[in-house]
């Protein structure tokens, strides 16, 4: 889609610390976050950022949202 610029807003505060300190751990959760930082190779900046649980409430909704076929 051509996307350049990406920010990454979640409230779960374990994962974006994660994301920020580009550390690795033997564990699964490692994997999914040495995954996400591969995938973010791909954009020219990425911004990840800490939100509360009530400032994420359009993505909870999106969520629950099911595509149109």
């Amino acid at each position: 889609m051509g996307f350049e610029n990406l920010e990454v807003e979640s409230d779960c505060l374990r994962v974006i610390r994660h994301l920020k300190k580009h550390c690795s751990f033997n564990s699964s959760f490692s994997l999914v976050i040495s995954d996400i930082h591969e995938i973010a190779f791909l954009f020219s900046s990425v911004v990840w950022s800490h939100v509360k649980r009530s400032g994420n409430n359009v993505a909870h909704i999106l969520a629950k949202v099911q595509p149109i076929e």
